[in-house]
């Protein structure tokens, strides 16, 4: 198989989705939801203990993305506790947000195409409390030229070397797993979109999925951030703050 990898500009997110381990328990299920060999599965679960009361569930399509992650605080995961996201046929994230003790609580996001943010929803156990619709388009219309003077003194994060350092690295670092080309082997093409946030001290940390194409690419995909080591960390007013990228990487793999 030939792999051809092409890697598209980061740019700014702002949602925290936590990411599932390695370390992990899967089973795969028919149609119907009864357990299945993989050749014959309609989907499969990534189950992963993150500590004795963070108990995480991926669904799968089986050879294709992510569909939900779930998180529990318990281990036969009865109560739902921890971030939970929800993703449409394509593997575009839908919408997002935080239970706490079996409740929806706090701020949910629901996402329209290209995972951009179209709407905030508050929780307050279980209940909505606030609704509120975001239109960065028209925001940015409005947006004054004392607001533009303002993010003169923003710097945002960046990986040391600048963009062809970075590209350099996810070119140097990719790895397609054998399993892909076996399952595909008539080639396979498919971006995979991820979240994360870079810290003060340059860690990129919080890395989940924001489009998904296969859960072994979504794991590449990961990996490369993880193991990125630092970045330059963004600066507000000559102070290091915190910033929230989000990177889409292209996977092309051609039949010889």
């Amino acid at each position: 198989m030939k792999v051809n990898r092409y890697l598209f500009p980061a740019f700014l997110s702002v949602i925290a989705v936590a990411s599932f381990g390695q370390k992990n328990v899967q089973s795969y299920y028919d149609v119907n939801g009864n357990e299945s060999s993989r050749e014959g599965a309609y989907y499969f679960t990534i189950i992963n203990k993150e500590s004795d009361t963070s108990w995480l569930i991926a669904y799968y399509n089986n050879r294709g993305p992510l569909r939900k992650i779930e998180h529990y605080r318990d281990k036969k995961c009865t109560v739902k506790n921890g971030s939970f996201a929800f993703y449409n046929l394509r593997g575009f994230i839908d919408s997002a947000g935080e239970f706490q003790n079996g409740n929806q609580n706090g701020r949910w996001i629901v996402y329209g195409e290209n995972c951009r943010e179209m709407q905030e929803k508050i929780y307050q156990d279980g209940v909505v409390t606030e609704v509120r619709d975001l239109d960065f388009q028209k925001a940015a219309m409005q947006d004054s030229l004392a607001d533009r003077s303002k993010k003169l003194n923003e710097i945002d994060s960046k990986y040391p070397g600048g963009e062809s350092a970075w590209q350099q690295y996810i070119f140097r670092n990719m790895k397609i797993p054998e399993s892909v080309t076996n399952d595909f082997p008539n080639g396979l093409s498919g971006t995979v979109v991820v979240g994360f946030k870079i810290e003060l001290d340059g860690t990129a940390d919080d890395i989940y999925i924001l489009r998904s194409r296969l859960y072994e690419l979504d794991q590449q995909a990961k990996d490369l951030i993880k193991y990125s080591g630092k970045w330059i960390p963004a600066r507000k007013d000559g102070i290091a703050v915190r910033s929230y990228k989000k990177q889409p990487i292209i996977f092309h793999i051609m039949d010889m």
